[in-house]
């Protein structure tokens, strides 16, 4: 039973992806598969979701983000359910690492816990929360 407990703790985690679930030029699926396997895991408990443009647009971004949440989401009263995904930066041009709804909700998230951040798309996220907050 001991060791049943150790395998089932859950690893608090934040993701930052620019999913295109198959759509655009690039037909890439990977960011919403890997969402889908992290929403649904029993060893990840996922704090936030965050987008960034890279595959598509960040306005196409966020929205497939939501929609996989939205429609893959099983269990009742999961939290990923009621997950907001904050926008990060919304195009190549738009990279000077201001801080963005996403930044800061990252930060706010790292300041009440530490969380393991699993980057799927560009790293302008990381940067900015890097560059503005290095404290966490």
């Amino acid at each position: 039973a001991e060791q049943t407990r150790q395998l089932t703790r859950t690893i608090p985690i934040w993701i930052d992806t620019d999913p295109a679930c198959g759509s655009g030029t690039t037909k890439d699926v990977d960011d919403c598969w890997a969402l889908l396997a992290a929403i649904r895991s029993p060893e990840l408990a996922v704090r936030g979701i965050s987008t960034v443009f890279g595959n598509q647009d960040g306005r196409r971004v966020s929205a497939f983000a939501q929609e996989v949440l939205s429609q893959f989401m099983e269990r009742p009263g999961d939290g990923a359910r009621s997950l907001q995904i904050p926008p990060g930066s919304q195009t190549k041009s738009d990279s000077e690492w201001r801080p963005s709804q996403a930044s800061r909700a990252l930060a706010s998230a790292l300041e009440r816990e530490r969380l393991t951040i699993i980057a799927l798309g560009p790293l302008t996220n990381i940067a900015t929360l890097i560059k503005h907050r290095p404290d966490l």
